[in-house]
C-alpha cells in the first residue's frame, strides 16, 4: 500500500497466537463444555491480524505517544485535526488477510487515549467528529462482513483524558470511575448494535480494583504457583474466579506467591484471581512506575 497507509497502520499479526504446546495444555485443563465449544473455533483459527490505528499514527511513535511523552491531552487532541485518511480502504486489508490465510482481523476501536474510530453519542473526540468526518468502523465491519471474515473490536476501558487516571495504574477517584464505567458501558453497547455480529471482543487497560479487592487478570498461566510482587498490604485470600478455588498465600514483604493452583489454566485465554486485602491495597514504597 502507499506510504501515508504504511505510516497509519501498526500491524501485528498474530500467527500462532495459540500455538500447539499451548494448546495442548488447554486440552488436559478442566474447561466447561459449553465454553470450550464457543471457543473451539478461536483455537482452531491460530492465524489472524491485529490491527492498531487511531491519531497516533500520525506521528508514528506508537499508541502509548501520548502518556510516555507526557504530552498534555489538549496538545494531544490536535493530532485529530490532521487524521483524515483519505486512501483507507478496509476492503484491501481484509483480501491481503484472507489471501494470507488469516482467519481473523481486529481493529482498535478506541484505544487509551480515547480517540474512536466509530461513532459515539458519549464522545466528541472521534473519527466522525473530526477531519475524518465518516465512520471508520462502519467500513471496516462492512469490508469483513462482505467478505466472511470473522471481525474483532480492541476496546480499551481506560481513557487518558478523564481526570485523575494518569499515571498509568494509580487509583482512580469513585467519580472518576464511575465515569469511565458509564462510557464503557454506552460504548461497548454502540459497538455490539451498529455494526453487526462481532466475533471477537478485546479488553484492555484498566486497573480492576474494588475496595479492599483487586483483580489480577493473568494472560500467561505460570502454573500452580502463581507469584506477584510490589504488594504494600497484606493478602487475606486470593479466590480463582473460573472455578472458585481459593490459593494458599505467601507473603514475605511485598513479594506473593499464590500456590495450589490448578497447573493449568481453567480459563484458556484470560484467568482471573481475586485478591482480597487486609484494608485498603496499596503498592509498595518506592511504587514501580
Amino acid at each position: 500500500m502507499k506510504q501515508i497507509i504504511r505510516l497509519l497502520i501498526l500491524v501485528l499479526v498474530l500467527f500462532a497466537f495459540i500455538n500447539n504446546s499451548f494448546a495442548q495444555s488447554v486440552d488436559r485443563a478442566t474447561i466447561p463444555e459449553q465454553n470450550n465449544s464457543k471457543m473451539q473455533w478461536w483455537k482452531d483459527a491460530k492465524f489472524g491480524m491485529f490491527i492498531h490505528w487511531g491519531v497516533y499514527s500520525i506521528p508514528g511513535r506508537g499508541e502509548w505517544l501520548m502518556y510516555q511523552e507526557h504530552i498534555p491531552f489538549s496538545e494531544y487532541a490536535s493530532l485529530a485535526d490532521r487524521f483524515n485518511p483519505q486512501e483507507y480502504n478496509p476492503k484491501e486489508w481484509v483480501a491481503k488477510a484472507k489471501e494470507a490465510g488469516m482467519k481473523y482481523i481486529i481493529l482498535t476501536t478506541r484505544h487509551h487515549d480515547g480517540f474512536c474510530l466509530f461513532d459515539s453519542k458519549v464522545s466528541d473526540f472521534t473519527a466522525p467528529k473530526t477531519a475524518a468526518g465518516r465512520d471508520l468502523i462502519a467500513e471496516f465491519a462492512s469490508a469483513c462482513h462482505a467478505s466472511g471474515m470473522c471481525m474483532g473490536f480492541y476496546y480499551s476501558l481506560q481513557d487518558w483524558h478523564f481526570p485523575g487516571v494518569l499515571p498509568q495504574g494509580c487509583p482512580v477517584s469513585p467519580l472518576t470511575m464511575k465515569l469511565l464505567v458509564e462510557q464503557a458501558h454506552a460504548q461497548v453497547r454502540e459497538l455490539l448494535s451498529n455494526y453487526g455480529v462481532v466475533d471477537i471482543l478485546w479488553f484492555d487497560g484498566l486497573t480492576t480494583r474494588v475496595k479492599d479487592k483487586v483483580y489480577l487478570l493473568i494472560q500467561r498461566w505460570p502454573g500452580s504457583t502463581v507469584p506477584f510482587a510490589w504488594c504494600g498490604s497484606k493478602v487475606k485470600s486470593a479466590c480463582l474466579l473460573a472455578n472458585g478455588q481459593y490459593a494458599r498465600i505467601e507473603q514475605k514483604g511485598d513479594r506473593v506467591w499464590l500456590h495450589d493452583l490448578p497447573q493449568y489454566p481453567p480459563d484458556p485465554f484470560l484467568s482471573v484471581i481475586e485478591l482480597t486485602f487486609d484494608g485498603e491495597p496499596r503498592a509498595s514504597e518506592p511504587a514501580y512506575r
